[in-house]
């Protein structure tokens, strides 16, 4: 079912490596079994880059942690979306076709509440012109009206960076926004994305 990548990863201490797996031929048929595309041939993948699966396994480890804050009893998670599932088609404002493409979209309850993010795991590999296009795409895909159509409200968006660095790019970015998209987003490190996401009303720069 799984294939071991060739790279390497450090291990916990700086000792010795840690493997990373990914699936093999049986494990992406089953997989489209699963999402009803019948059972395709199966050709080798090939292997990813190791920015691509550092990415990857952020991802990954956030949604690890939100499972384990729901079964502390701390939130519900209701849904967890990762690409492609998470893109968001719509109408651009000059009317040609745009895609927003998240790295997740997460729902959680708490109590009769819910809370919503659409969020980007920020590596600190785009530079500036990058993340100023996601972010005005942002807020194209808020004025296009499709999200609040379906749901009623806009999904908060959280930018998780990797230091204080990168969170001080991000909310200079922001900063020359119009007001109204600046309210979109809130800004925080690893460590603090998990308060963020769980309690919206602490932890995070917005």
């Amino acid at each position: 079912m799984l294939d071991r990548l060739e790279r390497r990863r450090g291990g916990v201490g700086g000792g010795s490596g840690s493997w990373v797996y990914a699936l093999g031929p049986a494990g992406r048929r089953l997989v489209a079994y699963w999402a009803g595309e019948g059972l395709p041939r199966s050709r080798s993948a090939h292997e990813p880059g190791a920015t691509w699966t550092a990415h990857t396994l952020a991802v990954s480890e956030l949604y690890v942690r939100l499972r384990e804050a729901e079964r502390t009893g701390r939130v519900e998670l209701l849904a967890f979306d990762a690409e492609p599932g998470c893109w968001r088609a719509y109408t651009r404002l000059g009317g040609a076709a745009g895609v927003l493409k998240p790295d997740a979209f997460v729902r959680l309850g708490a109590g009769d509440f819910e809370d919503a993010f659409l969020v980007e795991v920020d590596m600190g590999s785009e530079h500036r012109g990058q993340l100023t296009r996601q972010h005005h795409a942002y807020h194209e895909y808020f004025r296009s009206g499709v999200e609040q159509a379906k749901t009623g409200v806009f999904p908060g968006v959280l930018w998780i960076a990797p230091d204080a660095r990168r969170v001080a790019l991000l909310m200079d970015i922001q900063r020359g926004l119009p007001a109204q998209a600046r309210r979109l987003f809130t800004v925080a490190t690893g460590e603090q994305a998990l308060g963020v996401l769980c309690d919206p009303a602490t932890g995070g720069t917005t």
